[in-house]
């Protein structure tokens, strides 16, 4: 049900907001500066990625060499009303960060052969995370792990080695950043993984050690909920641990559950509309716990899906998913309370975590394959039937482990090719609401004619945001794409 308050309200903002659109520098959109977007690994867009049938699209080719390439998800981040990718990519001499203009594939001054981060180069699986200016990884060099960072990275770059890591093991599940703290993971195997809190103001290390030998984390990234990490292992546990004393609070085995139940190598979404989480393991199963204020877990339910290492995505009272190794991949959608609503069969095993998107009543999934001839999907979801809406690249295309970042109007992958795709939409379509060719004060007068109104997000094509209220924000939202 739609509800409208007092629209004599927008009189009061609009000559306010119209001055403040045509002078403000800041840029609205959401960047992507981390793994599934936030600390929640939420994999929800609400800005404007493309829905058309037929995406513009640039292509960069980076480096690579055998299955080495690019095998984790971009961050995008829009620097000046300027668009970048910053993408890890690995050969087996060295990794590098490279700096990609979106709209053009061009690379920036100091950015043209990328930034060295690793001189040993091999696989590359730790998403990094951006801060500000500042870019943060970790890896293995000189048989020596080190936590790196890159700062400057909007005007002159300057890598330099923050702490080295003294423990052995892989850098494999995506960095996390809360404040000054800096959270990630080590696979170790036959030995035993830690999880690791780096304080960035004073370079102090403090661990969590599982008591299971043999336990390790690989893609398996931490939420940060409330003051509570909670992350899976390889022993198929779930932990709870004390976010700025690393000590443990809570777990859980899915195996005293399901015996058939392995390898947790997703990482936690959180859905804090309902307090539940949602992860999927190996073993091929969707897996739905509650959590409360004190950190205790509590198995809400779980189902079968097949193989899977994709960190699922909850939107509107459903959960996103994909499975599949290097074939027999699909998408399934499940409601909250555990009931499948469908699923969708695609042309390679879905490794990667989906992307989610909703405008005016329809769901997009953003999604890629990795199978020999993998790419990029947007499947469009209107609640009866899915439809593929465009696929990058249309022919050739190879392994895409990882999956999608997505800000303001792109979503940018990469393969093993070393191939990062840089997709927009066609058109401002989301902005340009009364379809006359250009995003101009006329759309912001439309929204306008809406302000006040609310429902539930993505209800309204005039809800630019997706919030579920139509307010000076979409106004803003409107103002960032003038055409004039």
């Amino acid at each position: 049900m739609i509800v409208k308050w007092g629209k004599n309200k927008f009189l009061v903002f609009f000559t306010v907001m119209l001055l403040f659109l045509l002078t403000a520098n800041a840029a609205f959109a959401a960047d992507w500066t981390k793994f599934q977007k936030d600390n929640v690994n939420s994999g929800v867009t609400t800005d404007n990625p493309p829905i058309d049938p037929n995406p513009n699209f640039v292509m960069t080719d980076l480096p690579n060499a055998g299955w080495n390439g690019t095998d984790i998800p971009p961050l995008v981040v829009n620097e000046g009303g300027v668009y970048y990718a910053y993408v890890f990519n690995s050969t087996p001499s060295d990794a590098r960060i490279y700096k990609i203009n979106c709209s053009d594939g061009t690379t920036p001054t100091g950015w043209t052969d990328g930034i060295i981060v690793d001189s040993d180069g091999g696989f590359q699986l730790g998403t990094p995370v951006i801060s500000g200016t500042t870019l943060y990884l970790g890896v293995t060099e000189g048989n020596q792990n080190k936590l790196k960072k890159i700062e400057n990275i909007a005007s002159t770059p300057k890598v330099d080695t923050l702490i080295p890591i003294s423990d052995s093991g892989q850098f494999n599940t995506p960095f996390v950043l809360d404040g000054n703290n800096l959270y990630f993971g080590l696979w170790n195997p036959p030995g035993t993984g830690k999880y690791y809190k780096v304080d960035l103001s004073s370079n102090t290390v403090t661990t969590f050690t599982p008591s299971v030998s043999g336990e390790g984390f690989y893609w398996a990234g931490v939420a940060i909920i409330n003051d509570y990490l909670v992350f899976g292992g390889d022993k198929s546990k779930v932990y709870v641990v004390d976010k700025n004393t690393m000590s443990l609070l809570s777990s859980g085995s899915i195996k005293d559950i399901e015996s058939n139940a392995a390898e947790i190598r997703s990482s936690i979404c959180y859905n804090s509309s309902n307090s539940e989480i949602y992860f999927t393991d190996k073993g091929g199963f969707l897996w739905c716990y509650g959590i409360d204020n004190s950190g205790s877990l509590t198995y809400r339910w779980h189902a079968g899906i097949g193989y899977s290492t994709s960190t699922p995505v909850y939107d509107n009272g459903k959960i996103y998913v994909g499975r599949g190794n290097f074939s027999d991949g699909k998408i399934y959608c499940y409601n909250e309370n555990g009931s499948k609503l469908w699923e969708y069969s695609t042309d390679g095993g879905v490794q990667s975590s989906p992307v989610i998107y909703c405008k005016g009543g329809n769901t997009y999934i953003y999604y890629t394959t990795n199978s020999a001839s993998g790419k990029g999907y947007c499947l469009k979801d209107d609640g009866s039937s899915r439809t593929v809406v465009w696929i990058v690249p249309s022919s050739g295309g190879t392994y895409t482990v990882q999956g999608m970042a997505a800000s303001g109007n792109y979503v940018v992958f990469g393969n093993d090719y070393g191939q990062i795709f840089m997709i927009r939409s066609n058109s401002d379509s989301g902005y340009d609401l009364n379809s006359d060719g250009s995003v101009n004060v006329q759309d912001i007068i439309l929204v306008g004619q809406h302000f006040g109104e609310s429902g539930t997000p993505g209800w309204s094509n005039f809800d630019i945001n997706r919030d579920g209220k139509v307010d000076v924000l979409d106004m803003i939202a409107i103002g960032q794409y003038f055409t004039l």
